[in-house]
């Protein structure tokens, strides 16, 4: 079984124009599942994005982790917290989020600022 190994699935289809393939390089398999049930195994994951109703071109643990890092960034931008490399580009879904602010001396006041409300804490309130 090969270690390193790469596949592309079309895993939705197209509502408007022409659908492209994800590409997805597989680079450490612990579980060791055979290349056809990891190919099987993204597919489905394909249809349990919680925002859409059809299936998604990338597995939804990947745009989760997106919209949370983003959500993050707009938190730490909210409270004066910005970062160097931020740019307009990269304002992700909730704009605005990427513009440099001056940098906390404080390195505990990050974990001050992402503190939500306990009743979220189990939630994906990003959502």
């Amino acid at each position: 079984m090969p270690l390193l190994f790469d596949f592309y699935l079309f895993s939705h289809a197209a509502i408007q124009g022409t659908s492209r393939p994800t590409r997805y390089c597989v680079l450490h398999n612990d579980a060791a599942f055979s290349p056809d049930e990891i190919q099987q195994l993204t597919f489905h994951l394909c249809f349990t994005y919680a925002i859409c109703t059809r299936s998604v071109s990338l597995v939804p643990p990947v745009y989760y982790a997106h919209r949370v890092a983003d959500r993050a960034r707009c938190h730490l931008v909210d409270m004066g917290a910005g970062f160097e490399d931020a740019s307009s580009a990269t304002s992700g879904y909730y704009g605005g989020a990427g513009s440099t602010t001056r940098r906390s001396e404080d390195p505990d006041r990050a974990t001050k600022i992402i503190r939500t409300h306990e009743h979220l804490d189990e939630s994906m309130y990003f959502m």
